[in-house]
Parts: C-alpha cells; sequence; structure tokens
C-alpha cells in the first residue's frame, strides 16, 4: 500500500471555500527506514492544527482539539487591507520544541487562503488547516 491509501486527498464541499493542496507529507509525518527489512513505513505523531480567527469576531467552528488554546503573538494580515486574523493553536503543540519548524507551511497556507479571502471581501471569519486542505467556516444567515 501506498502513504497515499492512508491519507486520502479531501476535498471541501463548500464551492465557495478557498481549496489550498500541500505537494508535501503531512506535519508530522516523517520516512523511516528499517535496516534489517529495507522497508520504508510512515510514522504518524499527533497532527498539527492551526485555527486563524479574523480579528473582532468570534469562532464559528471547533477550535482545535486541546485542553487549553493559545493564541500565537504575530497575527496573519491581509496584504492588501487592513484585515488580520489571529492564529490558535493547541497549547502543547505550540510550547512543542519543533513548533515553529512544523507550523511553516500551514501558516504559509493560512497566508495565502487570506489573500485569496480579499477577492470575495474577508467574508470567511474563521479558517483551519491541519496540513493538506484550509477549510473555511461561514456564519449561516438567517
Amino acid at each position: 500500500m501506498s502513504w497515499l491509501d492512508h491519507h486520502p486527498i479531501q476535498f471541501s464541499e463548500d464551492r465557495e471555500a478557498p481549496i489550498v493542496f500541500a505537494a508535501t507529507l503531512e506535519i508530522g509525518d516523517y520516512w523511516s527506514e528499517s535496516k534489517s527489512a529495507r522497508k520504508y513505513s510512515v510514522e504518524v505523531s499527533e497532527k498539527l492544527t492551526i485555527a486563524a480567527i479574523r480579528s473582532g469576531t468570534e469562532p464559528i467552528g471547533k477550535l482545535p482539539e486541546a485542553a487549553f488554546h493559545r493564541t500565537l503573538e504575530t497575527p496573519l494580515g491581509c496584504p492588501r487591507c487592513d484585515v488580520s486574523y489571529n492564529l490558535i493553536v493547541g497549547w502543547e503543540q505550540a510550547s512543542s520544541r519543533w513548533f515553529e519548524e512544523e507550523s511553516r507551511g500551514l501558516i504559509r497556507m493560512l497566508k495565502k487562503t487570506i489573500q485569496m479571502g480579499h477577492g470575495a471581501g474577508h467574508r470567511v471569519s474563521h479558517f483551519e488547516t491541519s496540513g493538506v486542505v484550509v477549510k473555511s467556516f461561514t456564519a449561516r444567515e438567517g
């Protein structure tokens, strides 16, 4: 079985939601080689999940699963206007030794999604990603 058999590509059902794909392994996955059997396997640790909440709004969906949450010091801003998003991560993951390296790709995906959201007037106030797809949560009107 290949790596893709265990990690299928997910598609968002919301047609207006921006979808960003990464062509690399998910955060927490790494290849290891067994010297005796010469087989490669993927070992998966706890997935890092980051939520981006628009400043001045409340989260619409669930926050990343954790006992306590930490808001990162540097918010992400739209380069075309003054909208900013606060990044929220589970406390244990945010205080991890390797957090800065593990979160780099996810933060880059969220930045790109916020840039794409500028064209839609930043209607989406809550984004979340854990490696392959950026999910968006919108408030239901009515």
